[in-house]
């Protein structure tokens, strides 16, 4: 095998275009490339804090909506025994209403509408 003067300035000359696209290209690249890791990490920082926060607002609400619920819950009964005894006049005939069964199902759909529509108002 001979070794000429072509070999040798071949040699040279990739380590010269090695040098520049690795001062050029790749050091560039790499930061981009470090700089884009960190982004990340950081915006995955972000959304567990984030996720926190929001776990921690969820958890206040539905303690908010249990109260909410259970004072509601509370007062409906006594105001729906009033109002099922009472007694209204007709053109001069006293109307006696009598006191009706209220359905389970009649109840549930009463509490969940004052429950999702007044929470509303309180928010």
């Amino acid at each position: 095998m001979e070794v000429n003067i072509t070999l040798v300035l071949q040699v040279i000359q990739f380590l010269c275009v090695y040098y520049a696209l690795y001062r050029l290209l790749f050091i560039p690249a790499y930061q981009i490339l470090d700089e884009q890791e960190q982004v990340k990490k950081t915006l995955y920082k972000e959304l567990e804090v984030a996720q926190q926060v929001k776990d921690a607002l969820l958890q206040d609400f539905h303690i908010k909506t249990d109260a909410f619920k259970a004072t509601l819950l509370q007062e409906i009964p006594e105001q729906a025994s009033q109002s099922v005894y009472q007694k209204s006049t007709i053109h001069g005939v006293v109307v006696h209403s009598q006191p009706e069964q209220i359905l389970q199902e009649d109840i549930e759909k009463t509490e969940t509408f004052l429950v999702d529509h007044l929470s509303r108002i309180i928010k």
